[in-house]
């Protein structure tokens, strides 16, 4: 029992000792979430004022912010997993202890993500009332509300972090192929599409339109304990995954 509270101790000084030292990533990646917010107000007060006949504006910064921060943090998981695990396994941690508190560490980026794009859409709101005051316009969308679903959120917050530490480990354990093969997916994916929403804006009345707009009424049917039960499932299958690619990994 007393071996156990130790090994909690140690690996609780080793999340807080990898947080403090990450800090300057996550203030990187908050500076560019309000770059992005900041965007997404402009562009939307000069599409306002370009074209008179819209009758209300639509809150997007928090939704392109948050898009962005995990954009960012996934590239980052890609490109320097390797040397944050080189760096953990010198300083005498188990690769089974890194990937606990690297994921742990991640999910709490995440959350900060998440929590700072929240308060950038309530801002962002309030600034909106202040910005189009005296005019009839309205608010016509708010993707805040998007963020403040907690499916989102338990999804954001476990899936992020599982995906960017398997495909960290994937690059990591396969280096020049692991590279080729991610970004022939990033490039059907982009080109496949752009050619499906060509197919869905000309024939939307299509078997494949039918089906793409039956996809967000299925999700509907799922119960929310039934996704946060997947989301566990696959951030398990995720961690044995790259726990197993680590496991004989060399370190230089």
């Amino acid at each position: 029992m007393l071996l156990k509270q130790s090994e909690v101790r140690l690996n609780l000084k080793k999340i807080v000792d990898t947080w403090k030292l990450y800090l300057t990533e996550l203030y990187q990646i908050l500076l560019i979430m309000l770059i992005g917010g900041v965007f997404g107000v402009v562009v939307v007060r000069i599409g306002v004022s370009v074209d008179s006949t819209v009758e209300g504006y639509v809150i997007i910064g928090a939704f392109i912010a948050v898009c962005l921060g995990m954009f960012v943090k996934l590239m980052s998981d890609i490109f320097s997993f390797g040397s944050k695990f080189e760096l953990a396994i010198s300083m005498g941690c188990t690769r089974r202890e890194f990937l606990s508190v690297y994921w742990v560490e991640n999910v709490l980026f995440a959350i900060v993500e998440i929590a700072a794009a929240i308060l950038f859409g309530i801002l962002e709101t309030q600034l909106g009332r202040i910005l189009y005051a005296g005019t009839s316009l309205s608010v016509s969308l708010n993707l805040t509300s998007f963020l403040l679903n907690y499916k989102v959120i338990t999804g954001l917050s476990l899936l992020a972090p599982a995906v960017g530490m398997f495909l960290g480990t994937f690059m990591l354990k396969f280096q020049r192929k692991a590279f080729w093969v991610l970004w022939a997916i990033w490039m059907t994916a982009f080109l496949g599409c752009g050619k499906i929403s060509n197919i869905v804006t000309k024939n939307p009345d299509s078997m494949l339109s039918n089906i793409i707009k039956g996809i967000p009424a299925l999700f509907k049917t799922i119960a929310g304990p039934v996704w946060i039960l997947l989301f566990i499932a696959v951030c398990a299958v995720l961690f044995l995954v790259s726990a197993v690619l680590l496991r004989r990994q060399e370190v230089r």
